[in-house]
Parts: structure tokens; C-alpha cells; sequence
């Protein structure tokens, strides 16, 4: 296991004034993940707003301090043993405001609640946004969508910085976005904010379409449990749902962790299961895949933290 981190009080004062607000020891990251699962992080922090994230990231790297940052934790998986040096919450970025159709919106709002938010405004462009359980910056880094929509088509620009704190301005096109990723992705890149372009349509309508979507959704993927979304990229020209499907591995688990027989391409959390559960899994549907048909399954879901020895 890797060592420790440890902040002396007088670097614990520095990291609360910088972030404007506390900062948690061996704090659970169970509690600040999807699939519910995940050790301590050594120290966690919430910045207030993009200035006080820049000042945090550039303090960390003048003290030599490992950090993550993270949003929503809807694609993470968090060994057991947890997350060395200190663990940089977005959430608390949710500053928005819309001028002229143009919605600018902190990174660490949540998709969902963009979402619903315009809609109540009549305002288009989030619509399909409304059941992604992430954080904006998030699927800015992932070029999230659904339902043939992707973050990539409102996007005008992004602001964003890197882990020293440093400032950059994105054109859409310096995004580079893709299926399931973008230049932040790439790059190792932090969205701070998010310049949108929308859309203006009846609100009844925009509303109903939102209902539609999530009541679609919840027939279709394990929402009644404990997920970090799809575990897979789709392979070229088929799901890899329908892959592990066919594969017969519906229902499979490793300890409290189970391939959902809802959805072949969710793993949940059906209770105890840890993080070595889901991963040993993961390898398992894997290897299987591989061996039917020498499909090699990309995994979606990212896995931080001290895996060493696991």
C-alpha cells in the first residue's frame, strides 16, 4: 500500500483558505461514488469556484501533493485501499446564468439538474441530458450523450485548466471531441466552465420529451441499483452489451458484484460487493468476450486510486 499522505496543520489552514471551505481526512470515497464503493481519500476538498480549483492545483504541485480531481464520481471505480494525497471535488461549482441563448455553467453542476433547470426556462440543447449522472465537467471530458445527442453539439468553447493550475480557453474544435472522449480526456485537462449554445422550444413540450427519456431509461438500465453506468466502449459496429449478453454472462458476479440482467454492460452493486469484486469481474467478462469472439472490451469506467497488491 502506498503511504499516507500527511498535512501538517499549518498546510490544513493553507488548503482551507485556498479552497474556501473544509477539508475532510479519510474521507470515504464510497460516499462520493456511484457504485457506492471505494477506501479513504487521505484528504478531500471542495473548491468554491474555478479560482479558488486554480489556486488549490497550483498549491499542490509547490507542495508536491498527488491530487484528483473529480465530479459526480459516476464513472469511477476506487480501489479499497482508497486515494493517496488529496481528492478535489467539483461540486461545489455550480454558478450558471443565461444571456442570449448562451448558457455558461461552472463544470460541477450536474447534468440532470442543467437539464431540468432550462427546460423549466423553455430552453432546448440539454434535453437528452436529463437522465447522464454526471457532473458537466465530466462529460465535457468524456463527450457524454445520449439519445443521439452528445455534449460536443452545444458546446462554443470551454474554459478549463491543467493539474498546476494553469489557465487555458478551448475553441470547440480544440476540444477534439470523439465517441467517448475529448482533448481534456487526452490531456489530462480540468473544464472549469462551459459556454453552450441553446435552443428555445415549448416548455410542455421540452418537459414531456424529459419524462419520456427517463422513464425509457429506467426500463432499460439497473437504476434501482449501485453503477458506474456502462462498463464497456462499444466495440466497432456492435454494444458490447449485446457481446456479453450473447456470451451467456447475464447475472455472473464476484461477490456482491453482479452483470446486470437488465443491462449486460452495467455491473452493480447488489450489496458488500468491493472494489476488487467489481474488478475481478470486469477481467472476467473480459477474458470471456475475448475468447468467443477476440474482442478486446475497452473499459469505460475509470479505476483510481491504490490498487497496489490487489
Amino acid at each position: 500500500m502506498a503511504e499516507k499522505a500527511r498535512l501538517t496543520e499549518k498546510a490544513l489552514n493553507e488548503l482551507r483558505h485556498l479552497s474556501g471551505g473544509p477539508v475532510l481526512e479519510d474521507e470515504p470515497m464510497s460516499a462520493h461514488t456511484t457504485f457506492r464503493l471505494g477506501g479513504p481519500a487521505d484528504y478531500m476538498c471542495s473548491p468554491k469556484g474555478p479560482d479558488e480549483l486554480g489556486r488549490v492545483l497550483a498549491w499542490c504541485e509547490s507542495e508536491g501533493l498527488e491530487r484528483l480531481v473529480i465530479g459526480a464520481g459516476s464513472n469511477l471505480l476506487v480501489a479499497d485501499k482508497g486515494i493517496r494525497g488529496l481528492v478535489i471535488r467539483t461540486g461545489a461549482m455550480t454558478a450558471w446564468s443565461v444571456s442570449a441563448d448562451t448558457l455558461v455553467a461552472e463544470a460541477g453542476i450536474l447534468m440532470p439538474a442543467i437539464s431540468f433547470a432550462l427546460a423549466d426556462m423553455g430552453l432546448s440543447g440539454f434535453t437528452e441530458a436529463c437522465g447522464i449522472p454526471g457532473s458537466l465537467g465530466g462529460g465535457l471530458c468524456m463527450n457524454a450523450g445520449a439519445y443521439g445527442w452528445n455534449i460536443a453539439d452545444v458546446t462554443v468553447k470551454v474554459e478549463a485548466m491543467d493539474l498546476k493550475g494553469r489557465r487555458m480557453e478551448l475553441s470547440r474544435e480544440a476540444m477534439g471531441f470523439g465517441p467517448k472522449t475529448s482533448a481534456l480526456m487526452r490531456e489530462g485537462l480540468i473544464a472549469t466552465r462551459l459556454y453552450a449554445r441553446l435552443g428555445r422550444a415549448d416548455r410542455a413540450a421540452i418537459k414531456a420529451r424529459i419524462s419520456a427519456l427517463l422513464k425509457d431509461r429506467a426500463s432499460k438500465q439497473p437504476l434501482e441499483l449501485p453503477n458506474a453506468g456502462c462498463v464497456f466502449r462499444n466495440p466497432a459496429g456492435t454494444g458490447a452489451g449485446r457481446l456479453i449478453d450473447s456470451c451467456g454472462l447475464k447475472g455472473l458476479c464476484v461477490g456482491g458484484a453482479w452483470v446486470s440482467e437488465k443491462h449486460a454492460n452495467f455491473i452493480v452493486n447488489r450489496g458488500g460487493a468491493s472494489a476488487a469484486d467489481v474488478r475481478s469481474l470486469l477481467m472476467k467478462v473480459q477474458g470471456e468476450v475475448f475468447d468467443k469472439y477476440g474482442e478486446v472490451l475497452e473499459p469505460e469506467v475509470r479505476l483510481v486510486g491504490d490498487w497496489d497488491a490487489e
